[in-house]
């Protein structure tokens, strides 16, 4: 997808702000954790005017990440690695080198390290109804339905902001994937996340094909209201 809409200040300052190394994020300071999964309810209590409080509950569905075995496949996808051994691999690089990694983040699946400027910086792959982008809530930043997407839109550098990422020369990984990884991306193709449920496999097989996957927002539902509690 193109968007041609003006490009918004707000975008710009945030993503800048994101590459920045002077500003480290927590997915910096963190090695990549395991991956957990959210219950499919979340219930919060909201302040609302006036002693009344107000139940929410917010329902998710569980989606596979579709593209997972076209990106094993890529050269430039490294798996897991924080963003100090991309820095390391990434040191002295030309312009617009690149590779793809796990996110450190629980919340996010991925990261990009890329060269520009003359310095390595560090984007997270966000997503947000089904889409994935530098920016998930702005409009006016490109997202695609699939990372690979997303990688091929950033290979152009006419399509590159100032702010974005310039993703135009791969580092190639220097090492296979494990068979069991490479079997993961396979069987996902063809499957969903509740599929994985209905397979004769055990628990912890089950829990290791459904780790790259994401929460979507279905539905938020206002419960009954309750007065505060009194204390004597």
């Amino acid at each position: 997808k193109q968007h041609t809409a003006p490009v918004s200040p707000h975008s710009s300052t945030a993503l800048l702000d994101a590459f920045d190394s002077a500003h480290p994020s927590p997915e910096d300071e963190e090695e990549r954790l395991p991956k957990q999964r959210h219950a499919s309810g979340d219930t919060h209590c909201s302040r609302q005017p006036g002693p009344w409080k107000v139940h929410t509950q917010i329902d998710y569905i569980h989606c596979l990440v579709p593209d997972l075995q076209a990106i094993t496949a890529l050269p430039c996808y490294w798996g897991v690695m924080d963003r100090y051994q991309a820095e390391a691999l990434l040191d002295g690089r030309p312009e617009g080198t690149f590779l793809l990694r796990d996110s450190a983040q629980e919340d996010y699946l991925f990261s990009v390290s890329f060269r520009r400027y003359n310095r390595s910086l560090h984007a997270r792959i966000e997503q947000w109804n089904h889409n994935f982008s530098f920016d998930a809530h702005d409009p006016c930043v490109f997202h695609s339905s699939t990372v690979t997407g997303l990688l091929e839109h950033y290979k152009d550098p006419s399509a590159c902001m100032f702010f974005e990422p310039l993703l135009t020369a791969p580092l190639h990984r220097t090492f296979p994937f494990s068979l069991q990884h490479l079997a993961r991306a396979a069987i996902c193709r063809h499957t969903t996340y509740d599929g994985i449920g209905a397979l004769p496999l055990p628990p912890t097989m089950q829990d290791f094909l459904k780790e790259y996957h994401y929460k979507q927002k279905v539905r938020v539902r206002w419960l009954e209201r309750e007065p505060p509690l009194k204390v004597k």
